[in-house]
């Protein structure tokens, strides 16, 4: 029922995202990314794309604590001064706390007064089991003192929450979750605006903790992080289409950090195949995130700006392994045998990536330290006697008659109904040359080991749904990328709880050794670089050999802009919304 609820929950927020353009001529910018926006433009609540995160960064400000571009320990989060007067920390029985008062005039975006009442009530919302019917995932605040019991049902009040005044709350960490690498991170709150989201309802402290007062219902929460009206961030969200695949925004004039230059931007989708001719008629003015060889190919002819900076992330074959043939682990070593990742670093990328054998990108803070011990991981290219002497270690021994496999043929296993064919369903992403690649490979190798592979053309909210559990799943096989914050904190990814099962764990695999391992990296005391960089390293050593997940190659963005966009650094910023906001537009 859980999951039939979860695409219920997706389906109404793909309807309140559905808002026409005004039929206007554009002055503005326009920034494209081939990523589509699924309009989770609020908290973690839904998921949500990479772009959908870069619409956050837009959106949303005023935070508590705010990450830095120099990630070399847990100061890679500082406290927002922007936002915040002060804040301070003591040890208690039950963690530690920490209080914060916020600046004197912060306002939403319609000039309203933005208060604690803010922070407090985006805690309690984004932990509410009043969301959970529509598949939302509560688990932003799981660290704090009382989550358990608020997040269940079991008490109305979220006791390491506590609302003091307009201008001052606190939250408290459990001592369970400490010591913790990136403990800033877990008191790290955007503001919610409870007028919008719950105008009949009042946030209270009750003395042992924060509650909300009164009714309020999910359907305001979920059309506003589907269409966030009032914001906090550089930029309002003026209009999304989410057929269409664009979002338009204008500055928001009551940002309480550095106020944006361009006045009026639009983000749109757009395809590989699609982007130079946009570019070449000055349709879109800056093209971010480009990785598709013919695609930069095109690009570089047009005379742009340009700028390259190495991916926190990596290019993946998604596996199923919470049921199928992705459940055994030779067959998921024998699936990355199959993949020419040289090819596609060649064929795709045109030489700009590099192979991976973990789960970790180029771009992150720990590679410089431990990018030769990475080269030693387990690693897996094409390599067909390789991948069949995996597959004879495998369940598939069996030929359709039930006799030993002889190497002809299709290859079986028992299963507690009968014989069980390995066949493989692999969700292609449509219009995307390294997907279909991998469907040749995977296609020609099976013909050769013995395995079937139904190949099934999808678009990317499809494979959001598959990925993400929101709909049955019906893939073993498909090709994505991720981009890792810069808190790299990958035990929830690899959780063995079933209420994990899905948005967190993804991959489905339950591993006893992968969980502790990510738990060991998170749980080293803060500043000790040395000590997390060890357990990062024995985590991915285990990873390679267990393979939740075939690492493929992380690579190098290249982004795009042409003359009427200058000052635009987009590999000196954590992202292009941070690196737009110093940019200044030259022209219409």
């Amino acid at each position: 029922m859980k999951r039939i609820l979860a695409i219920l929950g997706i389906g109404i927020l793909l309807m309140t995202t559905s808002a026409g353009l005004a039929e206007q001529p554009w002055t503005g910018i326009t920034v494209a990314s081939t990523t589509a926006m699924r309009g989770a433009f609020f908290g973690e609540l839904f998921g949500g794309t990479t772009a959908d995160l870069e619409v956050r960064a837009l959106l949303h400000g005023a935070e508590t604590v705010r990450v830095t571009a120099s990630a070399v320990d847990s100061l890679m989060y500082q406290f927002n001064t922007d936002a915040m007067a002060g804040v301070s920390s003591a040890e208690t029985a039950l963690g530690t706390e920490y209080t914060f008062t916020l600046r004197d005039g912060l306002k939403w975006s319609d000039g309203s007064p933005l208060t604690a009442r803010d922070y407090v009530f985006s805690v309690l919302m984004q932990s509410s089991p009043a969301l959970e019917p529509l598949g939302a995932y509560l688990d932003t605040y799981d660290r704090l003192v009382g989550w358990e019991a608020y997040a269940s049902g079991a008490s109305d009040t979220f006791s390491g929450v506590r609302l003091l005044d307009d201008r001052r709350f606190s939250l408290t960490i459990d001592k369970a979750y400490l010591p913790d690498f990136f403990e800033l991170a877990d008191v790290c709150v955007f503001p919610c605006p409870a007028a919008v989201c719950a105008p009949q309802c009042e946030v209270t402290d009750t003395g042992a903790g924060a509650a909300l007062a009164g009714a309020w219902t999910a359907e305001t929460v979920t059309n506003y992080v589907a269409h966030p009206a009032l914001v906090s961030g550089p930029y309002r969200l003026d209009s999304f289409d989410a057929e269409q695949g664009i979002a338009q925004f204008s500055a928001n004039p009551y940002y309480c950090g550095k106020a944006p230059n361009i006045a009026s931007l639009r983000f749109v989708t757009v395809s590989n195949g699609e982007i130079a001719a946009r570019m070449a008629e000055g349709t879109v003015d800056v093209f971010v995130a480009g990785t598709d060889m013919e695609t930069i190919r095109s690009l570089n002819a047009l005379n742009l700006n340009r700028a390259e900076h190495d991916r926190r992330g990596l290019a993946f074959l998604a596996l199923n392994c919470a049921e199928g043939p992705c459940t055994d682990v030779n067959v998921r070593k024998a699936i990355a045998c199959c993949i020419d990742r040289d090819q596609l670093i060649r064929d795709f990328l045109g030489g700009r990536g590099q192979r991976v054998n973990g789960w970790y990108g180029i771009g992150q803070w720990m590679i410089p330290d431990t990018a030769m011990l990475l080269e030693q991981l387990t690693s897996y290219n094409a390599n067909a006697s390789r991948a069949a002497s995996f597959l004879r270690n495998s369940r598939y021994t069996l030929d359709e008659n039930g006799a030993a496999y002889a190497g002809t043929g299709i290859r079986y296993a028992q299963g507690p109904n009968g014989l069980e064919k390995l066949a493989l369903t692999y969700f292609r992403t449509m219009d995307n040359r390294c997907a279909a690649l991998i469907g040749d490979m995977l296609t020609a190798y099976g013909q050769r080991l013995g395995f079937e592979v139904e190949i099934r053309d999808a678009d990317m909210r499809t494979e959001a749904e598959q990925y993400y559990r929101t709909a049955e799943r019906e893939y073993d096989v498909m090709f994505l990328a991720t981009n890792f914050r810069m808190v790299y904190d990958p035990a929830d990814e690899f959780s063995l709880t079933d209420e994990a099962q899905g948005y967190q764990n993804k991959s489905g695999l339950r591993d006893e050794k992968l969980y502790s391992l990510a738990l060991a990296m998170r749980a080293t005391p803060a500043g000790r670089r040395v000590e997390y960089l060890e357990k990062f390293m024995a985590f991915q050593t285990y990873f390679s050999q267990v393979l939740p997940s075939v690492p493929l190659y992380s690579n190098r963005y290249t982004t795009y802009w042409n003359s009427r966009v200058a000052n635009f650094y987009p590999d000196r910023a954590e992202n292009w919304p941070e690196a737009i906001l110093t940019a200044v537009q030259t022209g219409r």
